[in-house]
């Protein structure tokens, strides 16, 4: 058998130092690929604009027409808000609440009409913009938080929600626009009536920014009104384009993260690029010469340490070069099929605690690898064929 180990693949690996230099170059690979893992866990690797209503922040009061980004330490960002407060405040028989809710992924929803919510507000004035969450986080803002049910996030525009003050007391509010503030970094607006479709909408932005399902919650900010000038309220509002008007689009500003995660990215499914087809070159060749030797890696481990390299380390270098390649591949595809499969399969991701993106990447993998298992046991059947006749002859 030692001849079947010693046969040479022509014009390839005949230096020593080649080997060398190829084994590092997929130790690299490798590499680069888990720091692109690392990356994409934080930031979505890739820069692209986004549909922002930033009604707390750099867009706030601004007409689509403008499409100025305010800097949240503006000044003059600080007096449109205060502006407004006062507005709003000033109009009679309205008492208005700015209220954030939070809801997990994956809760049901239901009509907000009839939901109570506890409220607790150590002596501050109701009118005093409120904060609104879930249990789950509701030890975040102790002191100024109304205990909400998830339903909330499925208010529709001229819904109803009963606040209880204290145990004698409720206060009945009228929903008239929803914003959300999710993960208190990407600011997004969604109008009243598209909040039925609030919590896919919401996954999906996850998916896209990479995070994980187990890492996020979603909230809300629900503008109520208790009285009967709620077209009054609306109509101030939309002067402002607070909450009606056309998306317009900005650029996110790109940070140093989300440059250094689309470098990485882009590195490690090159390499894998370059090593999937190396790899592929190396077989398709020892096919050709009907060699013993098959594959890069038992090449190399033979030729620079006299060492049968294993079906495993083969495994786990192709499994890195297949991602890069199903990453570059499946892109497109995946942009066309997330909002259909994200609505349908939503329930399995979220028991799984998989992103939908990584989901299809890693079903496209394994296909990719059982591909290439077929093809190395089939080079092994050849090469039982070929040692035997070298020995033979």
């Amino acid at each position: 058998m030692d001849a079947y180990f010693k046969l040479p693949i022509k014009n390839l690996l005949h230096h020593k130092k080649r080997s060398v230099f190829l084994l590092l170059l997929f130790l690299c690979c490798i590499v680069f690929f888990l720091l692109a893992m690392y990356f994409l866990r934080l930031t979505d690797g890739y820069f692209r604009f986004q549909e922002i209503y930033n009604l707390n922040a750099r867009t706030f009061a601004v007409s689509p027409a403008e499409s100025v980004a305010i800097d949240r330490e503006d000044e003059a960002y600080q007096a449109r808000y205060r502006e407004l407060q006062e507005e709003l405040l000033a109009l009679p028989h309205v008492e208005t609440a700015f209220c954030s809710l939070g809801d997990t992924l994956g809760t049901e929803r239901a009509s907000i009409n009839g939901s109570e919510a506890d409220l607790d507000l150590y002596g501050a004035n109701h009118k005093t913009p409120l904060v609104i969450q879930n249990g789950r986080h509701f030890q975040e803002n102790e002191r100024n938080a109304i205990l909400a049910p998830s339903s909330l996030a499925a208010s529709a525009l001229g819904g109803e929600v009963l606040l209880r003050i204290d145990p004698d007391t409720t206060y009945t509010c009228k929903i008239i626009g929803i914003y959300n503030d999710f993960m208190n970094t990407k600011r997004y607006y969604i109008p009243a009536q598209d909040a039925e479709d609030l919590n896919y909408r919401q996954r999906e932005k996850m998916v896209e920014a990479g995070y994980a399902t187990s890492m996020g919650r979603l909230s809300y900010t629900v503008i109520a009104d208790d009285s009967a000038n709620i077209a009054q309220l609306q109509k101030l509002l939309a002067d402002r384009n607070y909450l009606v008007g056309d998306p317009y689009y900005i650029a996110e500003e790109t940070n140093v993260k989300d440059f250094f995660s689309a470098v990485a990215y882009t590195i490690s499914a090159a390499l894998a690029g370059i090593a999937a087809l190396f790899i592929v070159y190396v077989s398709a060749k020892c096919i050709r010469e009907r060699k013993a030797e098959i594959g890069i890696l038992k090449a190399i481990g033979y030729k620079t340490f006299q060492i049968r390299t294993s079906f495993f380390l083969e495994f786990m270098i192709l499994a890195a070069a297949a991602y890069g390649i199903s990453v570059l591949l499946f892109l497109p595809l995946r942009s066309l099929l997330k909002n259909y499969m994200n609505r349908q399969l939503a329930p399995v991701f979220d028991f799984l605690k998989i992103p939908t993106a990584d989901l299809y990447l890693l079903a496209l993998l394994g296909i990719l690898l059982l591909l290439y298992g077929a093809l190395f046991f089939s080079l092994q059947k050849i090469n039982r064929i070929t040692a035997a006749e070298v020995l033979k002859a």
